[in-house]
């Protein structure tokens, strides 16, 4: 009897959502991203429906776990069909209001409003709040990475490190995009990079990931090998990941550069911990 009580709830559900996607197929099938930018666009609006889609999956989960494999197919299908629903309903609104005669996309007005509510929402720290006006203002000028490291940083605040490596990891797509476009790397671009690397390294941190998190403070500290504060980091990290050969090795980095650092004595101690430990195994 339970087993039917769920299919039941499970069919209804598919018939909403078959409803609304039915409401919106001509906007589904007009619907024809550039070539040239599928893939930042597809992995932009990834990004954008993050919300949309947690809070969509906390609902759904509980019954697909219940109900039969098939059943579970047949709404993963629709779950999908619902989240492509939501975001041409967010791509048409923005539309329909820069045919309302304000150009949402390059007016600075309504982007530096946007950037003060951002501010005040993190200051009293709404991150709720926050978090929705950024989206809003990635919508309305998606090519700035500067957005999504705002984004990304306001993620790693609200402890939720996986959507920070997400944002993160296309800051880095991004960027590099528009650096091919600019056929211009200048040492700022290469500064900004190696950020963007200990960015995506600390959210990786905040998931345990520390072999991941490794790799991207190496990768910062081979396009900035004399950064303190890269080589700090990728040191502290090589101990999270039990690594002993790179630990030394970003200490003697690290202290060649920076011989007064004060954690210097106390990083060597932990190396020399993680080595009895290794002989003790």
């Amino acid at each position: 009897m339970a087993d039917i009580i769920i299919v039941i709830i499970a069919v209804l559900s598919l018939a909403g959502i078959a409803w609304l996607t039915s409401r919106h197929w001509q906007q589904l099938l007009a619907y024809r991203p550039g070539a040239d930018n599928e893939r930042v666009e597809r992995r932009k609006q990834d990004i954008i429906s993050q919300r949309l889609e947690r809070k969509f999956t906390r609902v759904s989960l509980p019954l697909v776990r219940s109900v039969r494999p098939a059943v579970s197919k047949a709404f993963e299908w629709a779950r999908r069909s619902y989240h492509g629903v939501r975001n041409l309903e967010n791509k048409y609104r923005h539309l329909s209001e820069q045919e309302a005669g304000e150009d949402l996309k390059t007016g600075p007005s309504v982007q530096y409003r946007l950037r003060g509510e951002i501010d005040e929402h993190i200051q009293d720290e709404n991150y709720a709040d926050a978090e929705k006006k950024l989206i809003e203002l990635i919508s309305l000028d998606a090519g700035d990475p500067e957005h999504y490291r705002r984004l990304g940083h306001l993620y790693v605040e609200m402890k939720e490190f996986g959507q920070a490596v997400e944002t993160f990891s296309y800051v880095l797509i991004l960027a590099a995009k528009l650096k091919r476009e600019q056929e211009v790397i200048s040492g700022s671009d290469v500064s900004e990079e190696a950020s963007d690397h200990i960015n995506l390294g600390l959210a990786y941190r905040g998931l345990s990931k520390y072999p991941e998190a490794l790799k991207e403070m190496e990768r910062a500290c081979q396009l900035e090998s004399n950064n303190p504060r890269n080589l700090d980091l990728l040191l502290e990290t090589s101990i999270l990941a039990q690594d002993k050969m790179q630990a030394w090795s970003a200490f003697d980095r690290l202290k060649a550069v920076n011989p007064e650092n004060q954690k210097l004595a106390q990083f060597e101690e932990q190396i020399h911990e993680l080595e009895s430990k290794s002989r003790n195994f």
